[in-house]
């Protein structure tokens, strides 16, 4: 029963975010400054010191992120949304994106060297799943770097409130289904991943934290 329930809320997920447009990140410049923080803090934590690396982008919308990281080796983006990647595919030719659902994710195991999940955990309906498959992917000691929004701030909580009841934002209305704070997310990343670091940005209101695949 839990698995249909899953099959049925999954499936409902994708209808919503299949009607999102593909470049909606590209016409929302009120956010570029947001977007902009978390992604340059996202690859610093990353401490890139190579150009050969195989990388995944879960939930990668319209594949801006994802295209920023080729020079750093070999990408792959993938998204729920058939909008957005269809939308990534004509923006960035030449770059693999893939429809997918990050909790089953359609790739082999231990075959990346870095994963993002920004902003994409708190949209599934079990984010334990998507956590073990990332563990799965990621060659021994790969690293994941993940964010999300800190439920504790409380002008985060003011902003979504708002943001998903008025104009463009109404897109993502009820579109958060995990809370998080970091002793919920390190508490759920814990069991196979290690040397977590721990940062905020953009005024608080986001949890990001880089973290080592723990060796079998």
């Amino acid at each position: 029963m839990a698995e249909q329930a899953q099959h049925i809320s999954m499936k409902r997920l994708k209808k919503k975010y299949d009607s999102i447009v593909g470049n909606y990140y590209v016409k929302a410049r009120l956010f570029k400054g947001w977007h902009t923080r978390r992604y340059s803090l996202a690859l610093k934590l990353a401490k890139i010191v190579k150009t050969n690396l195989n990388i995944l982008d879960v939930g990668c919308d319209g594949g801006n992120f994802t295209s920023s990281l080729l020079k750093y080796g070999d990408v792959i983006g993938l998204d729920l949304s058939s909008s957005f990647i269809d939308y990534a595919h004509k923006a960035y030719r030449g770059v693999p994106f893939l429809i997918g659902d990050g909790q089953h994710l359609p790739l082999k195991s231990e075959s990346f060297d870095l994963v993002f999940c920004l902003e994409v955990l708190e949209h599934v309906p079990n984010p334990h799943s998507m956590v073990i498959e990332t563990y799965r992917v990621l060659k021994p000691g790969g690293i994941f770097i993940t964010i999300v929004p800190d439920k504790d701030q409380i002008l985060w909580r003011i902003i979504w409130f708002f943001w998903q009841r008025i104009g463009r934002g109404r897109s993502w209305k009820d579109l958060h289904i995990a809370l998080f704070n970091r002793e919920r997310l390190i508490k759920l990343l814990s069991p196979y991943f290690h040397r977590c670091v721990v940062r905020w940005v953009n005024y608080h209101m986001l949890i990001v934290i880089r973290c080592e695949k723990i060796a079998d």
